[in-house]
């Protein structure tokens, strides 16, 4: 063996599962960021989840329904946002080569899969400012883990400082992502369509028509249902904004 020859680089996993993980939180936060703003713009987790909802059979659906209720959507979605951020995390080593991060060709995967968002998302979602807002959380992505990845494997930087760096890089993509959310929300509470509908008082109130009394037949629901066994079913994980003044019946 050449003494003289390079040694080998080696990847240091850990880090670059770290350092996306983190740069994913501080991407999906510019992303829901510019949502709550741009209603055009879809949220690719939500898109993903809404997709999902949308290809599972009637049967399945039906069964998680009945099974979690309201928590069959929230779960769902909560489980797609952790598997974004896994995939986030891993992209940096399946992209690797000879021992070295590849945080271009990492941004391009993510930025392919997270594009196909414009296409699968319900609604009316504009497919060129989709594709706008999640070049710019790329680039975040890009430089975000590259950064962090880059100090955590400096030379002749101690352990305590490596997990000092990390640490911030985990608390900082977390503000990040905790903010962007803030910043969505108020956005669409703020930013949203003219929900500020005046309803008339009606010139003459409406009595039901006359009919027959309700059958009582074995076995069949009652007439009423209790307040307590009801409960509204929807599958849009982000309710539709609509204006009020286009919204007729």
């Amino acid at each position: 063996m050449d003494p003289s020859a390079p040694a080998a680089i080696s990847l240091d996993r850990r880090s670059a599962r770290i350092a996306g993980a983190v740069a994913t939180c501080v991407a999906l936060a510019i992303l829901w960021a510019i949502s709550g703003i741009v209603h055009a713009v879809a949220f690719p987790p939500t898109a993903i989840a809404g997709a999902v909802v949308r290809a599972t059979p009637g049967g399945i659906a039906t069964f998680f329904i009945d099974l979690l209720r309201h928590w069959a959507l929230r779960l769902l979605a909560l489980a797609v946002l952790l598997v974004t951020v896994g995939v986030g995390a891993y992209t940096p080593i399946w992209t690797s080569r000879s021992g070295r991060i590849r945080p271009v060709v990492a941004g391009v995967v993510l930025f392919v899969l997270a594009g196909a968002s414009a296409v699968i998302a319900p609604g009316e979602t504009n497919v060129l400012a989709t594709i706008a807002a999640v070049a710019i959380a790329t680039l975040a992505y890009i430089a975000t883990m590259s950064r962090l990845y880059a100090r955590a494997v400096v030379p002749h930087r101690t352990d305590e400082q490596r997990r000092r760096i990390l640490r911030m890089g985990a608390v900082g993509g977390l503000g990040a992502a905790v903010g962007g959310g803030i910043i969505g929300w108020a956005a669409r509470r703020l930013m949203g369509p003219d929900r500020d509908v005046f309803l008339a008082t009606p010139t003459r109130r409406a009595t039901p028509p006359e009919r027959a009394s309700f059958p009582d037949i074995p076995g069949q629901s009652p007439e009423i249902t209790p307040v307590d066994r009801h409960y509204v079913v929807d599958i849009d994980l982000v309710s539709p904004l609509v204006e009020a003044k286009g919204w007729t019946v």
